[in-house]
């Protein structure tokens, strides 16, 4: 009987882990999809780059001008483009309109 309790419970971790994981990366799947059909370019400077090791996780401190106004934003980037980008380099972003913050580098 215990080897078919900790069964499953391996099933239900192993379903869960995944749901987790599933729900940021459809979200971000959607953001896209929104930038690509409805969103502005813009010009950006590269002000910091970060990382987090533990998670492999990286990103981008862009500076831009958006409709008149200045933005600082922070972006996520893969980890060759945190190796290729420098402080100081101009990369294009898009946006949505109204939604600065949403900001992607645009695709390479």
């Amino acid at each position: 009987m215990f080897a078919g309790d900790v069964l499953f419970w391996v099933v239900v971790c192993v379903i869960l882990g995944a749901a987790v994981a599933w729900v940021p990366l459809a979200r971000e799947a959607e953001h896209r999809q929104r930038l690509r059909s409805g969103g502005r370019t813009a010009k950006a400077t590269v002000s910091g780059l970060d990382s987090d090791s533990l998670c492999a996780s990286y990103w981008a401190k862009l500076q831009y001008h958006n409709d008149g106004r200045f933005v600082t934003t922070l972006v996520p980037i893969n980890g060759a483009q945190h190796q290729r980008l420098r402080v100081g380099t101009d990369v294009q972003v898009t946006y949505l309109p109204g939604q600065p913050n949403s900001a992607r580098l645009a695709e390479l």
